[in-house]
C-alpha cells in the first residue's frame, strides 16, 4: 500500500560528506531545549507503531507494525510541559483511509517517533504512550483534523549531526502552502507551552 502523499512536504537532498556525528544524549519525559526546538519548528514527523508488543513470527494474520510519515505546517505538534513530562499532540488529517498506525494503537498504545533536522543533520528518537482523542475542545484547536494523537513522551536519544546530508528547503504541500506562506512571514504557531 501506499502512503498518503498529500501532506508531504517536497526536499532536495544534497550530501555533507564532512559532517561528523557528536555523542548520542539521553532525552527523558522532558525534553531538552534542542529536542523541544526541533519539534516545535518542524513539518515533519514520522511514527512506527505495532499492533502487539511481539510481532508474530507466523501465519498471515498475524500482529503487523507500521511506520508512517505526518506532516503539517512548522509547528503542527503542540508540545506541553506536564507533571508526567512532555506530553506532544498531533493532529490526523485525512489520508489514505487504511488506518494502519491508528489500528496498531489501539491495540498497542505505544509509539515510536523520529524528527530530522533537515539542515544540521540532527535526529530525534522518541518514545511514547498513545492516546486517540476523537472529540472535545482540544480537536477544535487544529483545524481540518479529524482526531488527535496525544503522546506522552517516556524516553528518547537525541543525535546531533547524525546524517550525513542536508536538504533545500520545503516545498509546501499544497494542503499547508498559505500556512507556511504565513509561518515565513512572521505569522507562525504560537510557541510551545
Amino acid at each position: 500500500f501506499g502512503n498518503c502523499p498529500k501532506y508531504i512536504q517536497g526536499r532536495e537532498p544534497e550530501p555533507r560528506a564532512d559532517r561528523r556525528p557528536g555523542p548520542v544524549q539521553a532525552e527523558g519525559s522532558r525534553l531538552s531545549d534542542a529536542a523541544r526546538g526541533l519539534v516545535a519548528r518542524s513539518d515533519t514527523l514520522f511514527i512506527a507503531s505495532s499492533s502487539a508488543a511481539r510481532i508474530a513470527q507466523v501465519g498471515s494474520g498475524g500482529s503487523g507494525a507500521d511506520i508512517s510519515h505526518r506532516g503539517g505546517p512548522p509547528g503542527f505538534v503542540a508540545i506541553e510541559r506536564g507533571e508526567e513530562g512532555d506530553l506532544l499532540t498531533l493532529p490526523d488529517y485525512v489520508g489514505n483511509y487504511l488506518f494502519n498506525t491508528l489500528g496498531n494503537l489501539m491495540l498497542w498504545p505505544r509509539a515510536g517517533l523520529l524528527w530530522v533536522d533537515w539542515q544540521e543533520g540532527h535526529v530525534l528518537q522518541l518514545a511514547a504512550e498513545a492516546q486517540i482523542v476523537h472529540e472535545g475542545a482540544a480537536l477544535a484547536a487544529f483545524p481540518g483534523a479529524l482526531r488527535l494523537l496525544q503522546l506522552q513522551v517516556r524516553h528518547g536519544w537525541w543525535r546531533p549531526r547524525a546524517l550525513p546530508l542536508a536538504w533545500s528547503a520545503a516545498q509546501p504541500a499544497p494542503q499547508f502552502a498559505d500556512a507556511q506562506a504565513r509561518f515565513h512571514a512572521g505569522g507562525g504557531p504560537a510557541p510551545a507551552k
